[in-house]
């Protein structure tokens, strides 16, 4: 039986107000901490539900958010603000307030397509893929990848918010990734850290095709997270390690890529406003130029490729 999604909890409605309430003055009290805007983009505000302004933000904000803190916190409203802290919080340090298309990621990435977010699994889940045979560990590298990763994942939590799709299957293939290259900060990030803080919205994640050598890193993986159970006290397994032999049992081939054995087409299309590598790190003036000239060396590798 398929398992009731966090959005469709039941949670009282005065305690989803009173955290409102507290999430807003403690903005108020700590405008350093979090960035308003970005509050205001996925939180409605005191004074917009009660002027009955629920299209502030084009009628696509509900009470998803607070609900997620809520539940995660076993409807405590302290607990809950303590959630929130932590999750804007981090939402700042990436600065997602003012994340594109254009800032996140140079158009090299959708030539060499490191991040698949289309598709569905067999049980109406997106599917979001990250190949990491592409990463490299190179200084501020990581943050390209942390923040693409950021991106979709936003992108994917709005399309939950809005009943577009029943959560994500989140599926690290792991095919021609290189021991040398094992970054268990950035292995934590993907599966542990980025579905903790976005809790509710990933459902399952599929390890793919893990090399021998690498085989160790289920168990590892597997052991960052607590076990579940429904709502019947059956417990509920979150991580999986599948292959082209039995990936069919989650999801079917009109809906893999080829490289997850699948005939779905691969979109490689390049949205026309995101800017060249050269242009990405002028724009984005973060990147050291010794370590740009280095990742831009690796990128033109792989689009030559």
């Amino acid at each position: 039986m398929k398992a009731q999604l966090w959005r469709d909890y039941d949670v009282p409605q005065e305690k989803i107000e009173q955290l409102r309430a507290k999430v807003y003055e403690f903005c108020a009290q700590n405008p350093d901490t979090i960035e308003i805007e970005d509050v205001k983009n996925r939180i409605l505000s005191p004074d917009d539900v009660l002027n009955n302004n629920l299209d502030a933000n084009n009628n696509k904000t509900t009470d998803w958010m607070l609900k997620r803190f809520l539940i995660s916190s076993h409807k405590e409203v302290d607990a809950a603000l303590l959630k929130f802290t932590e999750f804007f919080t981090f939402r700042k340090q990436y600065k997602m307030a003012s994340m594109s298309v254009e800032n996140v990621l140079p158009s090299e990435f959708f030539k060499i397509h490191p991040f698949d977010c289309e598709g569905f699994d067999n049980n109406g889940n997106r599917i979001f893929t990250v190949r990491l045979k592409y990463y490299r560990k190179m200084p501020q590298f990581e943050n390209i990848i942390k923040r693409g990763i950021i991106y979709f994942t936003e992108l994917l939590d709005l399309e939950y918010e809005q009943g577009l799709c029943d959560g994500v299957c989140l599926i690290v293939d792991v095919q021609d990734f290189s021991v040398s290259n094992l970054d268990m900060d950035m292995l934590q990030f993907l599966v542990k850290q980025t579905p903790t803080l976005y809790s509710g919205l990933v459902r399952c994640c599929l390890i793919y095709e893990t090399p021998f050598l690498l085989s160790y890193l289920f168990k590892v993986v597997e052991g960052w997270l607590p076990s579940s159970t429904d709502k019947n006290g059956n417990k509920r397994k979150f991580f999986h390690a599948v292959t082209k032999k039995n990936i069919h049992e989650w999801i079917d081939a009109d809906q893999r890529p080829y490289f997850l054995s699948g005939s779905r087409t691969v979109s490689l299309t390049v949205p026309s406003s995101t800017l060249a590598f050269d242009q990405f790190v002028r724009h984005s003036n973060e990147i050291e130029e010794q370590n740009a000239k280095k990742i831009k060396e690796y990128l033109d590798q792989l689009v030559s490729a």
